[in-house]
């Protein structure tokens, strides 16, 4: 399953956010999502550590399953600027970051993905 731009809706504005960057705040629907896997905690990670390396422009949030293995993750999908040089060394000190902060076992239950503009 891809997190193409064509599958991401943008999200309106919730003054309860907390740890997104400004202007970026999650649906109803990202937040029962949350709630559901209970990842508002690696979504406010996941958050300060997009702004610390990246800088985004637009952030998109997406729920995701696979019904064969019968996972669901959020997505998210960042809008930065850079040379694909620059984002994937930003990526991987972000990837270090967020591996050193997140439990393994739940890893994978918020995944980032950059889209260059």
């Amino acid at each position: 399953m891809s997190l193409g731009t064509e599958a991401l809706t943008p999200v309106v504005a919730h003054p309860a956010d907390q740890g997104a960057p400004a202007g970026e705040p999650m649906s109803a629907e990202v937040r029962e999502v949350c709630d559901r896997l209970g990842i508002h905690d690696l979504v406010a990670i996941a958050l300060r550590l997009i702004e610390k390396h990246f800088q985004p422009e637009q952030l998109h949030y997406e729920p995701l399953h696979d019904p064969d293995e019968d996972n669901e993750w959020l997505g998210i999908r960042a809008i930065v600027r850079g040379s694909v040089e620059e984002v994937l060394t930003k990526d991987a000190a972000c990837s270090r970051e967020w591996r050193e902060l997140v439990p393994m076992d739940r890893l994978g239950l918020v995944r980032i993905v950059f889209g260059i503009r």
